[in-house]
């Protein structure tokens, strides 16, 4: 127990402005207003969990999902705060996603900007012409294989290609040229980093591409699972493709 609470404790603390504070016999976790509790029995729990707040509609959503891990807590439940369990093999990923969204909704927005802000990465990239298409080289790991971002201020999502020791992303022509860039040519790149920017997936039988089935992606910003309307663009590419003779770049 000691060490999932400590887990809980690293990540809450881990974002701006936040305290935590025992109340009612437990952790609580606040920014300003409390975003987490922690519930370790002593409401006679059978599990040991957190209460996290979260927007209009995401309680429903993640416990029809998936009952096992959700649930609707005692007094902030009606609230439309949502239960997590720590203690039935949910992904830290999936938890640590919860958390922040539950900070995201309650704190003050100055903070949910600065949040945000560092979830994003901007860096310039040249983009290369490879026999599978235009990409260009990322210069870390993004840590998926789809990505969210802007290219010369237009939004896209795309497909991450690894290669030669080398992180690449594919870029359709449709998306060059709204980006009016062509190969050889120096983009400005964005690249959303945070835990819910990847695709949002169904919890039952979605799988990635080498076949593993990927921990749930809540999204708590509105029950809709599906692709944001800010991102309308088809993916560039198809998932495993290559970009090709990528060491003509750079």
């Amino acid at each position: 127990m000691k060490a999932a609470l400590d887990r809980v404790r690293e990540i809450c603390l881990a974002l701006p402005e936040t305290t935590e504070k025992i109340a009612w016999g437990a952790p609580t976790f606040r920014v300003g207003k409390i975003f987490v509790m922690v519930a370790d029995h002593h409401h006679g729990d059978a599990h040991l969990a957190i209460w996290c707040n979260a927007a209009e509609g995401v309680q429903e959503s993640l416990i029809s999902a998936d009952p096992k891990h959700f649930f609707r807590p005692p007094y902030v439940g009606p609230g439309g705060w949502v239960g997590v369990r720590l203690d039935t093999g949910l992904d830290w990923y999936v938890i640590a996603s919860v958390i922040k969204d539950a900070y995201r909704v309650t704190a003050p927005a100055r903070l949910s900007k600065q949040l945000d802000e560092g979830a994003r990465k901007r860096f310039k990239a040249t983009l290369i012409d490879g026999h599978k298409g235009l990409a260009f080289e990322v210069p870390f790991d993004p840590g998926r294989k789809e990505v969210s971002g802007m290219l010369n201020g237009v939004p896209f999502d795309s497909i991450v290609v690894r290669r030669a020791k080398k992180i690449w992303v594919l870029v359709e022509n449709e998306l060059a040229a709204g980006a009016k860039a062509a190969a050889g040519d120096e983009v400005d790149v964005i690249l959303s980093v945070s835990e819910g920017s990847r695709r949002r997936r169904s919890f039952a039988g979605a799988q990635d591409d080498d076949g593993s089935t990927p921990p749930p992606e809540p999204s708590l910003s509105a029950p809709d699972r599906g692709r944001p309307a800010a991102r309308p663009r088809r993916r560039s590419g198809r998932s495993g493709s290559s970009p090709g003779s990528a060491s003509r770049s750079r």
